[in-house]
């Protein structure tokens, strides 16, 4: 199956950054770019597992 659009989701230390690309024959368009930071979380504490469920939350209400 080829799709002709999708979102490519980055999830890093302190923020989500998405880009919605399309692609159309041998052409490639950006449609759309999201970026939701949340706050590093400390050393020695519970990874960032929390921060990364909210900003993927607050991702999928923003975008569909």
């Amino acid at each position: 199956m080829a799709f002709h659009t999708i979102w490519s989701v980055d999830l890093g230390k302190s923020a989500l950054k998405a880009v919605k690309l399309r692609r159309d024959k041998n052409n490639i368009e950006i449609l759309a770019i999201d970026k939701v930071d949340y706050p590093l979380t400390a050393r020695g504490s519970v990874d960032g597992n929390e921060e990364a469920k909210e900003a993927l939350s607050v991702f999928r209400a923003r975008n569909d």
